[in-house]
């Protein structure tokens, strides 16, 4: 089955214009310093967009298709920003950057908590004096894991004006509450103007839904000393179990 990271432009087309962690990161990153690392940088949306605030910016991202997809918009900007493609072990390892981020939830792709510590620690072990990381993961109300949705649900719509036409995704769930994976059966439809269908893209994947004790008990295994976890990338405190998990550790 195809990975929703097989198609890069389509995933641009629904994904790029979203900025809803932009200025979080900028924030942290003034406060860190840099350079930065975007784990999991995808075809870049953080990372191009910090690169136009100024900050100097490598990525590191698993799937060939969408770091190739990321090197295009680069250059189409003139930039050449430095990326790492492959398994977390091609991953910087020496100690050069201020800020290492992991939004969107990239992290949740880890299905085991041996994944999960060792590209914690990965990503400490690049950090330099007095750097810190950053995390956004979402989270799953907790009343879904008992009444997990059976016929696929529209999640997102956008305008692709590009190709003249809307893109609609839905999402059809299983969601396994002891080992907490959520098997996502993915469908983007392609509507024309006048309703017909032009293209349908279906693809599969799995994450791990994480709550916060055990990802503080995570940060502390990885080696770090202390973190701040908030409910949104505003700074508020998390009061609602359907909030977000927005991680900063040091």
């Amino acid at each position: 089955m195809n990975s929703p990271y097989d198609d890069p432009e389509l995933y641009d087309a629904l994904f790029d214009a979203l900025d809803f962690d932009v200025a979080f990161l900028a924030d942290v990153a003034r406060r860190a310093g840099g350079p930065l690392l975007d784990v999991g940088c995808g075809t870049g949306r953080l990372l191009l967009r910090l690169a136009d605030l100024g900050f100097t910016v490598d990525g590191w991202e698993p799937s060939a298709a969408m770091a190739a997809q990321l090197r295009k918009k680069a250059l189409a900007k003139g930039l050449m920003p430095r990326s790492f493609v492959g398994g977390v072990e091609t991953m910087p390892g020496a100690p050069r950057y201020g800020l290492a981020f992991c939004m969107f939830n990239a992290f949740s792709h880890n299905l085991t908590y041996q994944s999960q510590l060792g590209l914690l620690r990965r990503m400490r072990a690049c950090l330099k004096d007095g750097g810190r990381i950053a995390i956004g993961a979402g989270h799953p109300p907790f009343a879904d894991w008992a009444r997990p949705p059976v016929e696929p649900v529209l999640e997102h719509e956008v305008e692709w004006p590009e190709r003249d036409c809307h893109l609609r995704l839905f999402d059809a769930r299983t969601l396994d509450p002891i080992a907490l994976l959520q098997h996502s059966r993915i469908t983007v439809l392609q509507v024309g103007r006048d309703g017909s269908l032009i293209r349908r893209h279906d693809s599969e994947t799995t994450i791990r839904w994480i709550f916060q004790p055990e990802f503080e008990l995570l940060l502390h295994a990885a080696g770090f000393a202390d973190w701040r976890i908030t409910g949104g990338y505003s700074g508020e405190p998390r009061t609602s179990d359907s909030q977000p998990l927005v991680v900063e550790a040091w």
